[in-house]
């Protein structure tokens, strides 16, 4: 069996501390997964397969439209994120890291964030809620797509034009003094994608009551889409005027 030691140093990232930041839960427990995932033999590929089912069956489980079924989905997103984490872990440990790698998991996250919503929708469809549910659910499914569309865009500008503009130089952003606030910062970001919209969705279960006409886990969900939309206008917005692709890490 080779050491778990031995498989972190090799496949660890360059940015390490940075992805820890991204992912706070999933950086920091991959290589345990890493760790068993190459002693059995799985490939990089297999692992990105795993977090392909991992996140549709999030998304599946959905249209049952109960609070286990959610909390379910919840479980099942996070392991689809730690899975996305790990299979690149598992990618470099093994020298395995490709183009079509690269490709088929940006692939998975076009389906798998709209399959979300749409399951969301389904469900509560079924459970005869208004129909401005499914309005909710398609302005998020909109501005998600417009979110993946925008940043595929811009690499497929770059591919396609030949010799390009340097990018504009971006200023050093200020070290934040205090590993409180930084997290705190993290914290706020991570806020605002999916595995919050699940826990809070899930938590609305636990409140009665509606307001004109609708749950409030329905409020929750057209909160969310109209952040993803948000977010999605902006960054699209910001690509052509800083000539690239402004990420989480930017607000570090």
């Amino acid at each position: 069996m080779i050491p778990r030691k031995e498989i972190s140093l090799r496949s660890r990232r360059h940015n390490h501390d940075e992805n820890v930041w991204i992912h706070p839960f999933s950086g920091r427990i991959s290589n345990w997964f890493t760790w068993v995932f190459v002693n059995i033999g799985m490939s990089a590929n297999q692992v990105t397969q795993l977090c392909a089912l991992a996140g549709v069956a999030s998304a599946l489980v959905l249209g049952f439209d109960t609070l286990s079924m959610v909390i379910a989905s919840f479980i099942l997103f996070r392991l689809h994120v730690l899975f996305d984490v790990v299979d690149g872990e598992v990618a470099r440990y093994r020298n395995q890291i490709s183009r079509f790698g690269s490709y088929w998991d940006q692939l998975m996250h076009v389906a798998v964030y709209p399959l979300i919503l749409m399951c969301m929708v389904i469900g509560r469809l079924l459970n005869d809620a208004s129909m401005v549910v499914a309005v909710f659910g398609m302005v998020g499914m909109i501005g998600k797509g417009l979110d993946l569309a925008a940043k595929s865009a811009y690499f497929r500008v770059l591919y396609s034009s030949g010799p390009r503009e340097e990018p504009l130089p971006i200023e050093p952003t200020k070290q934040v003094s205090s590993n409180s606030i930084k997290r705190g910062i993290g914290l706020l970001l991570n806020l605002r994608g999916f595995d919050a919209l699940l826990f809070f969705y899930g938590a609305a279960y636990l409140m009665d009551g509606s307001w004109m006409g609708l749950a409030v886990r329905d409020w929750v969900l057209g909160a969310y889409s109209a952040n993803f939309t948000l977010v999605a206008l902006v960054r699209a917005v910001l690509i052509p005027k800083r000539n690239n692709v402004p990420m989480r890490k930017d607000f570090r």
